[in-house]
């Protein structure tokens, strides 16, 4: 199964995470698109990630990649909002 969390190359003792190691996914014009948030999905990550990718675990991936447009992962998902998405099999062959 693989890590579906944003500390997915973070370390990890039995207490608390190491100093925390990004996942690199590049931007890549060619297959990223963008979505306009729609009223289902404002302030919910979760089930656009979840219709989007199949689970709603990577939440993560939407600020990841609008880290401008994002700064809290919930309520700056809003309605009229467009972000930049990478398609699941993008995403699927770096997590």
């Amino acid at each position: 199964m693989k890590n579906e969390s944003l500390y997915m190359n973070t370390n990890q003792t039995t207490d608390f995470l190491t100093y925390y190691v990004p996942v690199k996914i590049p931007l890549n014009d060619s297959t990223d698109y963008i979505i306009t948030i729609s009223p289902t999905y404002h302030n919910k990550p979760g089930k656009l990630a979840y219709d989007l990718y199949g689970n709603e675990n990577y939440r993560w991936v939407f600020r990841y990649f609008n880290n401008d447009k994002i700064n809290d992962p919930i309520f700056d998902l809003v309605q009229g909002m467009s972000i930049i998405v990478p398609t699941t099999e993008r995403l699927l062959r770096y997590v």
